[in-house]
């Protein structure tokens, strides 16, 4: 069903954006002339394009047959920004080449995987601290306590789980919705049901 999911994604994806290719267009103000900007697979990586900056000002354009997590960056040691990049014209705007000062527009396959990972790592957070406290208790008197958090962490994860199949259903008509449960971490802890009820919404 996982592939099926990842096939299915790769033909929506392609249906909507096969006349299309992409285009970064950047002016972030603090960068200097001559210095290279890179964008690079976040799965893989690896440097799929790089553009050379000119009065704070850069573009990067190319094709990409399925929409993925991408890094950019100034030189190798500065990220930039978080781009889930697809064949859409994007525009990356900062008043500083710093993460917190870059806001990325253009793309809606990138902003409803923003907004659906905001959540995500809201709740994945919470169970990471969960699992520092169940660590930290080894003692047999703790194996109640122990019992306890456990049983909230599973909540936590059918929560994180919950959230993918609605955000899914939600972006239904955009390639989002193919992609999100391959970028979702929660994938070997799916049942089959939650694979059918992604695919049918």
């Amino acid at each position: 069903m996982k592939r099926l999911l990842q096939i299915v994604g790769f033909i929506f994806f392609n249906s909507v954006s096969a006349q299309y290719s992409y285009e970064i267009q950047g002016h972030i103000k603090g960068l200097l002339d001559n210095t290279k900007i890179y964008l690079i697979n976040g799965g893989k990586r690896k440097t799929i394009d790089s553009a050379l900056v000119k009065n704070e000002r850069f573009v990067l354009q190319g094709r990409v047959d399925d929409a993925f997590h991408t890094y950019l960056y100034e030189g190798k040691s500065n990220k930039l920004a978080d781009i889930l990049l697809d064949n859409r014209k994007i525009t990356v705007l900062g008043e500083k080449p710093f993460y917190d000062s870059i806001t990325i527009s253009g793309s809606a396959i990138d902003e409803q995987w923003k907004e659906w990972y905001k959540e995500d790592q809201r709740i994945g957070y919470r169970s990471y601290q969960l699992n520092q406290v169940i660590n930290s208790l080894n003692k047999p008197s703790d194996s109640a306590s122990i019992a306890i958090l456990r049983e909230i962490t599973e909540e936590l994860l059918k929560d994180r789980i919950n959230l993918l199949k609605l955000s899914v259903k939600k972006y239904g008509n955009s390639p989002a919705s193919a992609v999100l449960p391959n970028l979702c971490t929660t994938q070997d802890k799916r049942s089959k049901v939650d694979f059918f009820d992604m695919y049918n919404s």
